[in-house]
């Protein structure tokens, strides 16, 4: 693979990890507080957050694709054990945003409606649907979590990876 066309693949990595990373930074410690904060119902900003996390994830699968893409021509000219780790942490990534994006939210969405007000504090709402909810948001929020710091690993793997020392 010639020196030019590697670079490209390099920076598109990069891009993409760097545009994940910021909107999953963002979302989480800026523009989610900031609704429950200055929204006065927790349904209504939870409402919005939804909206605003579905569009989020059209942007992390175009970001996830573009990682596997890349980790995948790559490693196809190149089958180093730095690029198996990559293409490992692709995978995984896609799977995590596949999982959370595509299994959990859409069950959260159907409890949300099932619980309609989640102004309720949780302590006085025993509701099994508010309890699966509460689940369900701590595990889509470890798997978050999960996806930052693999993308954090990706990014420093990808940007201290050159093509001659492989």
């Amino acid at each position: 693979m010639n020196i030019n066309r590697y670079s490209l693949l390099q920076w598109a990595a990069q891009l993409a990890c760097g545009i994940w990373i910021g909107i999953l930074v963002f979302l989480g410690s800026v523009v989610a507080p900031s609704i429950f904060k200055f929204m006065e119902s927790k349904t209504q900003a939870g409402a919005l957050n939804g909206i605003i996390l579905h569009k989020m994830n059209v942007v992390e699968g175009i970001c996830a694709i573009i990682l596997l893409l890349t980790s995948l021509v790559i490693l196809f000219y190149r089958k180093s054990f730095l690029h198996w780790i990559r293409m490992f942490a692709s995978l995984l990534l896609l799977c995590n945003l596949g999982w959370y994006s595509m299994i959990i939210a859409p069950r959260m969405d159907q409890l949300k409606v099932a619980i309609e007000n989640l102004d309720m504090p949780k302590d006085q709402d025993n509701r099994p649907e508010r309890e699966e909810f509460d689940r369900l948001h701590t595990v889509y929020s470890s798997m978050v979590t999960v996806n930052v710091i693999v993308l954090l690993a990706l990014f420093f793997l990808i940007s201290t990876t050159k093509l001659d020392e492989e």
